[in-house]
């Protein structure tokens, strides 16, 4: 009779690690563990696959919506500077109102570059 004890250190994408403790008295028994965990690991790899279609997407319709978040403040700005030019509006008001919308345009800015991922090492 054929045995087999055999431990199995494995490290998946990401550098999740994981063991695998195998001890099988027969051939038979060895045979069916190994094909179960071939089946396994093609079960993992189809999981951790990526559609890169759909993050590219993603990707574009975030700089989208950033783009147009800056458009829209820049285009206030732009009207409070305007308002600010006529007779009857006080100008320390819209200048106020123009220096709130300038903070909330850098504070996105900023919050975007803080979360954005640094690229990975070539």
């Amino acid at each position: 009779m054929t045995s087999l004890d055999a431990k199995i250190a494995l490290t998946f994408s990401g550098g999740v690690p994981a063991t695998v403790h195998v001890h099988l008295a027969d051939s038979e028994a060895i045979l069916e563990a190994v094909r179960a965990l071939s089946t396994s690991f093609d079960q993992m790899g189809a999981e951790m696959e990526i559609d890169l279609s759909e993050v590219t997407a993603a990707i574009e319709s975030e700089t989208t919506v950033i783009a147009g978040t800056n458009t829209l403040l820049d285009l206030l700005v732009a009207q409070i500077d305007a308002l600010a030019a006529q007779p009857t509006v006080d100008p320390a008001d819209v200048a106020g109102l123009a220096a709130a919308v300038r903070a909330n345009r850098d504070a996105l800015a900023a919050a975007v570059l803080a979360h954005t991922p640094a690229a990975p090492p070539a």
